[in-house]
């Protein structure tokens, strides 16, 4: 954006750069310049290196070169380059941000921080040389990665001092408000962007919409997102959020196909990696996915998308599809999963996500995240038949075996979910703040917490039964869960998992819900014996675990 406004532009040295050698130079680095306008990194990239060659010296062109390689992931050597350009010219201010911005890739953001820092230290030049103040900008960004919403707004704040009228700013503003929980403020704030001729209205409009379903408006949240929407129509956000917010509402009918429609484009939002999902809409193209018709004792393949928990949730549409008439389901998935898709009878074949598929061979393709809309699924039509998923004798017979010995009830629980997600701040509880539950006379606790949250339990002296080392898969936590009397857990795969199995479950849900669990609802239709304890307000937790200490202890005295 702004550093590539630099990049661009023509050198005008004057005095300082007058010789033969460094003019040649010059030339090269305005050529590689032409080239990266286009998009063309590999030419640019070897004009740059002409430049330097000619002229070891030249700082800006270790700079550009740097660039190129940051965008082509190559950020060793982007820093290398980046730090050499430092050294030659230490107040070279293009450096010092184009180094922030490699670490930022990186998610290294207190050293990409101080990179901003040092830019917003060379203000004079800085600002004089460039009307937009992008380290102000970056620096924001940074602050808002690492929820230190508060740091973000006197960054942002700096920048409306410099020109009061950036609707940008004002929009980054509303966004930081909103994460504080200062809605109305967040509100007024994205209006007065509205008001400022935004160079795109829509993402301020959605934005706005986001806002209003934080505050359980759904109605005004929808009416932003269409309005997002009619202004872009080709937007991919705005149509995610809208079919979004109808699942929420449980407007099925309009929403499956909103959904339908969107899921190419959730998939195309990493912008340069391909994720699974994209792989086999791809390789096993668009005009081989299944439509819902009879499959006509054809092969049908179907794929798993998104997390454990979506995949968990879609496999009791498993005896629907083979009533539909496929002759056989050949599954993929992930590792985890195999040996719960294999439990099944319907499954007649089973790969690992990634497997060769050369020799694969099938009718008809389609993704799990489609079933809902090609069985036309609505809240009365859910399949629901309790449990579907099923623990072998064995698995679950050695679990009994080993808690018979431990007194009361026995409870599962699980806190964290998968920390690189956007919302899990928003939905995981550090565990010291289940002190409440722990305290409740009569239960043994069971941990069913798998990867980085885990290590909290490792910090407290509680005593909770930790055998998830022993659980490679979901089978084995399946097993578990099936010898438990209760589960407790924030919303992870475990309250798919635990649901699936019949077995009594207690969502502590966040303010903000998920499509999954609707509003207001303490049932789910998707899971009978689950029973969600709901946020009143945003990070409200202490409420919520009041109330589930509460439950459990009547539970418990029962």
């Amino acid at each position: 954006m702004a550093f590539l406004d630099l990049l661009f532009r023509r050198d005008k040295r004057g005095d300082a750069f007058v010789g033969g050698t460094e003019r040649a130079a010059e030339v090269e680095k305005n050529r590689g310049n032409e080239h990266l306008a286009k998009g063309e990194l590999e030419e640019a990239a070897r004009c740059y290196e002409d430049a330097i060659r000619i002229y070891p010296g030249y700082a800006e062109a270790h700079v550009n070169l740097g660039h190129v390689r940051r965008e082509q992931k190559a950020y060793a050597e982007s820093e290398q380059l980046l730090l050499r350009a430092i050294a030659l010219k230490p107040s070279l201010w293009q450096a010092h941000l184009n180094l922030g911005r490699t670490a930022e890739d990186q998610r290294q953001f207190d050293e990409a921080a101080a990179c901003y820092r040092h830019v917003i230290g060379l203000r004079p030049s800085y600002l004089d040389t460039h009307s937009w103040p992008e380290a102000h900008w970056r620096l924001a960004t940074v602050f808002a990665e690492q929820e230190r919403h508060e740091d973000a707004l006197r960054v942002l704040d700096q920048m409306l001092t410099i020109n009061p009228e950036w609707a940008e700013v004002r929009c980054n503003r509303g966004t930081a408000l909103n994460k504080l929980g200062r809605n109305e403020e967040a509100l007024a704030e994205y209006q007065r962007a509205l008001s400022q001729n935004p160079e795109n209205p829509a993402i301020v409009a959605r934005f706005i919409g986001i806002v209003y379903e934080d505050m359980g408006q759904l109605d005004d949240a929808l009416a932003w997102v269409r309005r997002a929407r009619a202004l872009d129509p080709k937007g991919l956000e705005g149509q995610i959020e809208e079919a979004l917010m109808l699942l929420l509402r449980g407007d099925f009918e309009n929403g499956w196909p909103a959904h339908e429609a969107m899921l190419p484009n959730l998939l195309g939002r990493k912008k340069g990696i391909e994720t699974d999902a994209q792989y086999y809409r791809r390789v096993f193209t668009p005009e081989r996915y299944w439509t819902g018709d009879d499959l006509g004792g054809g092969t049908l393949l179907l794929w798993t998308e998104q997390g454990l928990g979506d995949s968990l949730m879609m496999l009791r549409y498993l005896p629907l599809i083979k009533a539909h008439g496929a002759g056989r389901i050949v599954i993929i998935c992930e590792q985890a999963l195999v040996r719960i898709f294999r439990s099944f009878a319907e499954v007649d074949e089973i790969l690992v996500k990634r497997d060769s598929i050369d020799q694969l061979r099938f009718d008809r393709h389609c993704s799990t995240m489609s079933l809902p809309f090609l069985f036309r699924t609505r809240l009365d039509t859910i399949p629901n038949r309790m449990p579907y998923i099923s623990v072998p004798e064995g698995v679950g017979a050695k679990w009994r075996s080993r808690l018979a010995g431990y007194p009361g009830l026995k409870i599962g629980i699980a806190w964290g979910g998968n920390p690189t997600l956007v919302k899990d701040r928003e939905r995981s509880i550090p565990l010291a703040r289940f002190a409440p539950l722990m305290s409740v006379p009569g239960i043994t606790w069971v941990s069913l917490q798998k990867g980085e949250p885990a290590s909290q339990l490792k910090a407290l002296a509680w005593p909770v039964v930790d055998w998830m080392d022993e659980c490679d898969d979901m089978q084995d936590t399946a097993g578990l869960i099936d010898a438990l009397d209760l589960v407790v857990s924030v919303d992870t795969s475990v309250v798919h998992l635990a649901g699936a199995l019949a077995k009594p479950v207690w969502l502590l849900n966040r303010f903000g819900s998920e499509w999954r669990w609707m509003l207001e609802r303490e049932d789910s239709p998707w899971y009978p014996s689950l029973r969600i304890f709901r946020q009143p307000s945003r990070g409200d937790w202490e409420s919520v675990l009041a109330r589930v200490a509460a439950e459990l202890r009547n539970t418990a005295a029962r």
